[in-house]
């Protein structure tokens, strides 16, 4: 039986993109960089290379439409953002993991994540959830193909991770615990390049997110859900359910802490 094939798709362009750090060492994996930047520029870098011009689940799906045969013939395919950092065994480790758990859909532990869901775990492998995060996705070939027709429902991408879960409720998706990513290019809601390119477009994401719950009945609380997860052994195993009986205990107390009044104001904006 041939190894699997893995594929990277990342849209880059920027001075502090961090591809380079992925592809240091020896990997299971082909790189395709699609460029938004200065025509070719890291072309050098990339099995397959594209010069687009847009944002970055919508020209995402312009070189999967270009490429469509040859993103076809690989088993699992991930879309980081371009400033995640991870090694090169990282992100081996994180395609065997998904892998050998035959998974949907995933995403790397996220060290401050958007979503407490997302953090890292010391004692599983995997956790598995309802969603995961867009600028992390990791897609089978055959889940991708599902869900390409909402790569352009919004130009900001917001939303669409959400859609993604509600379509794929009940099927093998999961937070990869053995490998943990961080972001190097700090979330600038009002001055990041990324949402003053939007803005001066007359693009608002938040409003795009809502459009999209509106239209499709998301539910937000879907991002919570976890099910279990896969731990290295029957100490790890005990150890985790301990760690998550302690961390709940905490919050516990803490919102015990809270004045009844305040509790259920915000009971009610859940």
């Amino acid at each position: 039986m041939s190894a699997p094939r893995n594929l990277v798709i990342a849209t880059t362009g920027a001075d502090d993109t961090t591809h380079k750090e992925w592809i240091a060492g020896a990997r299971d994996f082909d790189l395709m960089l699609v460029n938004y930047g200065v025509p070719g520029r890291y072309a050098e870098d990339a099995d397959f290379f594209l010069d687009a011009s847009g944002f970055k689940y919508e020209i995402t799906k312009d070189a999967i439409d270009h490429y469509r045969d040859l993103v076809m013939s690989y088993d699992v395919i991930w879309t980081p953002d371009d400033d995640l950092s991870v090694s090169t065994d990282g992100i081996n480790q994180l395609f065997a993991v998904f892998h050998e758990f035959r998974l949907d859909l995933a995403q790397p532990a996220m060290v401050e994540a958007n979503f407490p869901v997302h953090y890292p775990h010391p004692f599983t492998r995997l956790r598995y959830v309802a969603f995961v995060e867009i600028g992390l996705t990791l897609f089978r070939q055959s889940v991708l193909c599902e869900l390409l027709d909402t790569f352009k429902l919004t130009r900001s991408g917001w939303g669409l991770d959400l859609l993604w879960a509600q379509r794929l409720l009940g099927r093998r998706v999961a937070v990869i615990d053995e490998v943990i990513v961080r972001h190097m290019r700090p979330c600038d809601l009002e001055n990041g390049s990324y949402y003053r390119k939007l803005r001066g477009l007359g693009i608002d994401a938040r409003e795009e997110m809502e459009a999209l719950i509106d239209q499709y009945n998301l539910r937000t609380t879907i991002t919570a859900r976890q099910f279990g997860g896969e731990y290295a052994s029957t100490r790890h195993a005990l150890a985790g359910r301990a760690f998550q009986n302690l961390r709940w205990g905490v919050v516990r107390s803490l919102w015990n802490k809270i004045p009844s009044r305040i509790a259920r104001v915000i009971g009610n904006q859940t």
